[in-house]
This record gives C-alpha cells, structure tokens and sequence, in this order.
C-alpha cells in the first residue's frame, strides 16, 4: 500500500516526537511496500479515504497505525473454495441481486484467490521442472486465467463507482473516496492485461462519470451500463475467472505434491483399491490347531 509522495503522511513537520520511532518504521514500509506482506483491507482504505478530508497528517498517521495495529499478527489464508463462493454470491447475473456493499471484500478475496493461484503455480514448476508437459498445460492456461481476472477486475471496479454515483441523493465526496480506493493514484501493473497505463486511463475515465453526474445528473449513465456487455459480462468474466483459477489450484497442489504422499488424481499416487490388494496379497497358511 502506497499513498505516493506529497499525501496527507508527507506532512507534520511540527507534530510531537512522541512515538516517531514508529512514524519512521511506518514511513518506511509505506515507502518500500515490496518488501512485506502488507496490504490494508479495500474496506478500510475506503475508510481512511472517507475520513481525512480535514485530518491532519500527525492525526492521519495516528488513524492508519491504528487499522494497521489490528489486522491479525499472522495471515490467515482462506480456503480457495470460500473465496470463490463468496465472490459467486456477490456477483450473480443478476443485476438487482449483485451486493456492491460486499464489493470491497469480495475485490480482495479475489485478489487473495489470484496470489494463491500464482504461488501453487511457481510451487508445481519448482517440483516438476518448465520442461513437464502439464507445467506447460498450465502455463497456457494461465494466459486465459489471467484475462479473465483483468476483465473482471476492472469491470467490478467499473460498476461498483457507477453503484455509487446512481445513489441519490448525489455525493461526490462519496464518490471520489471510492474511486480513490478502487484506482489508488499511481498504481502498478496488476498483470500484464492491466499495465499502469491502462489503470490510468480507467481511473480518468471514471473520474469523468462523476463530473458528468455532477453537472447532469445519473441519467448520463444509462449508456455505460449497457456497454460492453453490461454487467452481464462482467458477471460471466467473474465465473469464469473463478473456474479457471479453482481448477488451476488443485492441479498445480497435485502436481507439487512429493510422490511419497500421492495425490488424489496424480500420476506419482498409488491408486490401489483395497479389492486389489486383497487379490494380490499372498494368503499366509493356518496351523492345525491354530486361529
């Protein structure tokens, strides 16, 4: 997480040298985010965003290190199949019955399915080596999953502001925290299909949606909604994405799996029934006498 240079934490000058030892170690995680496995819930950025309009940079310090004292000591890696099902029901086809309150967690279960996705990948390459036939299966494979997860990311993204502009009455400050905390300014490359540029260009782009509105009302809107698809691609994009990914993750657990262990579809497992092991087993002759 990266609030850029000349933000709100760039301040301060004067604030009390009473804790600034942790002021420096916050300053410097924010200013080398790479290099630990820290990342703010979507929602409470959305707070944060909400909330410092009129903070000052010394009380904004104070508030960040708060959410930051909270999140857990140790991640906690939800199940592949809870993230997906939970996603799956934010986001049916259903325009009227998709959850947009829910998108924010349900953008970050994402993000957390697509990191796990990435790692089982990396972890079946290392065990099987870039030159096995179904390492390179899921490479290609990869290619379309990670189509799918641009689509959809950025079409969340899309209809979760134009969710926000259509509520009356009209907040722009509303709306600007929530385009603020689904295009951060200056955001990296998420993959290759949403390079820096690309995320630029959107976040531009919905910028004008909520001058547009402002000046003329959320009747303007009516044309982005049934463009592209409407959100009926973008839900198909959202399930898709979720199938490819599942699937990818089981096969690259297999495939990383030690042979000693096996797996349940692996080509290492031993898949013996207990009827075959009955039939091969030599039968061991009783005594005369004996049990």
């Amino acid at each position: 997480m990266s609030f850029g240079r000349g933000s709100i934490l760039g301040g301060g000058g004067s604030e009390s040298r009473e804790g600034v030892a942790m002021n420096w170690v916050l300053d410097h995680v924010l200013a080398y985010p790479a290099t630990y496995d820290f990342a703010l819930p979507l929602r409470t950025i959305y707070i944060l965003n909400s909330t410092t309009h009129h903070t000052s940079p010394a009380d904004f310090k104070l508030l960040l290190l708060e959410h930051i004292s909270n999140l857990p000591s140790q991640p906690c890696t939800l199940p592949p199949s809870f993230l997906s099902t939970f996603v799956r029901k934010c986001f049916p086809r259903d325009l009227g019955n998709v959850q947009f309150d829910q998108a924010f967690t349900a953008l970050d279960y994402i993000r957390d399915l697509e990191i796990r996705r990435s790692k089982e990948l990396e972890k079946a390459a290392r065990a099987r080596g870039e030159d096995d036939r179904r390492i390179v299966n899921l490479r290609i494979k990869s290619i379309k999953t990670e189509q799918f997860y641009a689509r959809a990311i950025a079409g969340i993204r899309r209809w979760t502001l134009l969710h926000e502009l259509s509520i009356t009455p009209f907040n722009k400050f509303n709306c600007i925290a929530t385009l603020n905390t689904l295009y951060p300014i200056e955001e990296a490359d998420i993959n290759s299909y949403l390079p820096a540029p690309t995320l630029a260009s959107q976040r531009h782009a919905l910028w004008r949606y909520i001058t547009g509105v402002e000046k003329n009302g959320p009747g303007i809107l009516e044309s982005v909604r049934t463009g592209n698809g409407g959100w009926a691609g973008v839900s198909e994009a959202v399930n898709a994405y979720l199938r490819l990914s599942l699937d990818m993750i089981q096969r690259a657990d297999e495939l990383a799996r030690p042979s000693s262990i096996g797996s349940f579809q692996s080509d290492d497992s031993m898949d013996v029934g207990a009827t075959s092991i009955a039939r091969t087993a030599p039968e061991r002759k009783r005594k005369k006498g004996g049990f």
